[in-house]
């Protein structure tokens, strides 16, 4: 059996829950819904998720998964052990999220025209949402120190932990221009 991923509730609002500490911009820990599709219900079978979800479960698994809601006709309900889950449907699971703290210096613009902003990347930014980081990333920055500004796209990327010049697109048809 499969847990296939339709979507997430990821957050949008880059100002909620943000307070500066020590030169270092932190947000409040929250909870977010991952959800998922059931697929490919074969008795006895082990559940495998095709995500980074860090769940495993190490013996084949009958009947709900702890802690797990499931859609039904009445909303979402708190997955019973004993039912069996059942092909295409949704399953959701509350996580609690801590996100790691970046530094809060304003990103500084190098360069700007119609297509393009240049900044320069402080290290321990990441430039896109990856793993822990939903929303303090380079990205993200940008909206909330520029909301003007709207979204931007990364022509390219930098490590984690490495300062330098990165080029963001306004759109995404001027980083098909440029790449």
């Amino acid at each position: 059996m499969k847990l296939v991923p339709v979507s997430n509730d990821s957050p949008t609002d880059y100002k909620a829950g943000v307070s500066v500490s020590n030169g270092y911009l932190c947000r409040e820990p929250r909870y977010r819904y991952l959800f998922y599709k059931v697929t490919g219900v074969e008795p006895d079978s082990p559940v495998t998720f095709e995500s980074s979800l860090k769940t495993r479960l190490r013996k084949p698994f009958s009947g709900k998964l702890p802690g797990w809601e499931v859609l039904q006709d009445r909303g979402w309900v708190r997955a019973q052990r004993d039912e069996p889950l059942h092909e295409e449907q949704l399953v959701r699971r509350r996580i609690h999220v801590h996100e790691p703290p970046i530094t809060a210096a304003r990103i500084r613009v190098v360069y700007q025209d119609d297509d393009l902003v240049v900044v320069c990347k402080p290290g321990t930014m990441p430039v896109h949402r990856t793993g822990v980081y939903e929303l303090n990333h380079l990205q993200g920055m940008m909206s909330y120190h520029y909301p003007k500004l709207g979204q931007v796209f990364p022509v390219h990327r930098l490590d984690l932990l490495t300062t330098g010049v990165c080029i963001l697109a306004k759109s995404l048809e001027s980083v098909h221009r440029i790449v």
